[in-house]
């Protein structure tokens, strides 16, 4: 009489390991973007955030955004500072897929040496201080103006100045499986290709074809 075998043999359990091998393979890159997707979509929640606390600000201060840092104005507080009051804390200021992340500061502290993933606009007509400001409200239809985006990791600016700065030096706009996110004036937020915020029209001027 003939002995049942009981198991797998040598043949079959590398035909099992091989298939586990290929599937994982397989499954990976689709991990890996899912994964990606998901810090995207938690970076769009980030400007979200932000949004609404420049909104409340503005609220708060006859319309007014942020004053940039340096610019005459007490106590010197960054706008990542200014904010904190309205919802941002240290993970609303970075975003998941920017790999350099350092401890929050504290809400005190001038300087903010907490990281931050976000650079703002520092265009004089959107700043209280410069002597052309103009309330938030009278760029509320304005969906081809940036208020922030996404800075590299390596650069430290909380603040963006055209045509002074250098922007593909300070932006990162492929962060994002080669788009970066953008929060505009009329408070929706966008991904868009790189330098697409650049050209063929500039949207982080009051003129976009400038």
């Amino acid at each position: 009489m003939k002995r049942e075998q009981n198991g797998l043999t040598l043949l079959e359990l590398l035909l099992v390991i091989a298939m586990i091998a290929v599937m994982a393979a397989l499954l990976t890159p689709a991990l890996k973007n899912a994964r990606r997707a998901g810090k995207g979509a938690a970076c769009l929640s980030n400007l979200r955030q932000i949004a609404t606390a420049l909104n409340i600000y503005a609220n708060e201060n006859e319309g007014a955004l942020p004053p940039i840092y340096g610019i005459a104005v007490e106590p010197p507080l960054r706008w990542t500072v200014r904010l904190q009051p309205y919802g941002l804390n240290d993970r609303v200021v970075f975003c998941p897929q920017d790999p350099i992340f350092t401890p929050l500061s504290t809400p005190s502290d001038e300087d903010d040496t907490r990281s931050h993933s976000y650079i703002f606009n520092a265009l004089a007509e959107l700043n209280p201080q410069i002597g052309q400001s103009l309330p938030l409200w009278n760029f509320s239809d304005r969906a081809d103006l940036v208020l922030l985006s996404e800075k590299k990791p390596s650069e430290t600016d909380y603040y963006l100045a055209l045509p002074a700065e250098d922007p593909d030096h300070e932006l990162d706009q492929t962060r994002h499986t080669g788009r970066a996110n953008y929060l505009f004036a009329d408070s929706h937020i966008a991904a868009l290709p790189a330098r697409q915020s650049l050209f063929p029209n500039n949207l982080w001027t009051i003129n976009p074809d400038d």
